[in-house]
């Protein structure tokens, strides 16, 4: 059974996750896996047990287009919690272009593009799940990881609707 597992959303923080490894701020595999949407958790996430600490990053924008993604949502996470050793969960401030320009101190989406010298969104989001962590440092350097997945937003969303609070940000992780 795995001992450290990372669950996201999208392809585009798979990269970012393994960045983030080596510094350790996240550890173990990683699995792309929607909360909102999967509806037989336990079927997918057999490789959980009760020494495994599961850490989710998840997109705000996934999980609000209807009530039964909000309840699959609060199942899942409470299956999360009975299931495994340690559950965190992180939570992105609309997507993961937004948080990186908060944390490089970027002022829009075209000097982020600019910034990991793309044409435009598209290519950037095809540059963000591919590039390897070694080019990746070289873009992040003066990324401030202090602001990086800090927002908390969930906290809102589990006040309204009795979800268990687990939101952390990135540096209460490690």
């Amino acid at each position: 059974m795995a001992k450290y597992i990372t669950l996201i959303e999208g392809e585009s923080e798979k990269s970012i996750i393994e960045w983030l490894k080596p510094k350790g701020y996240l550890f173990g595999q990683t699995r792309k896996i929607v909360l909102s949407e999967i509806k037989h958790i336990n079927r997918s996430l057999n490789m959980i047990s009760k020494h495994t600490t599961v850490t989710v990053i998840m997109d705000m924008d996934t999980i609000f287009r209807g009530e039964s993604d909000i309840n699959r949502l609060k199942d899942n996470i409470k299956w999360l919690i009975n299931n495994a050793k340690k559950v965190r969960i992180i939570t992105q401030d609309r997507n993961l272009e937004d948080e990186l320009m908060r944390a490089l101190s970027l002022v829009s989406i075209k000097s982020l593009i600019k910034h990991f010298g793309e044409r435009n969104l598209g290519d950037l989001k095809s540059a963000l799940s591919t590039i390897v962590p070694e080019k990746l440092e070289t873009k992040l350097f003066c990324m401030n990881l202090d602001l990086f997945w800090s927002t908390r937003l969930l906290n809102q969303l589990y006040q309204e609707n009795e979800i268990i609070v687990l939101n952390c940000t990135l540096k209460e992780v490690s």
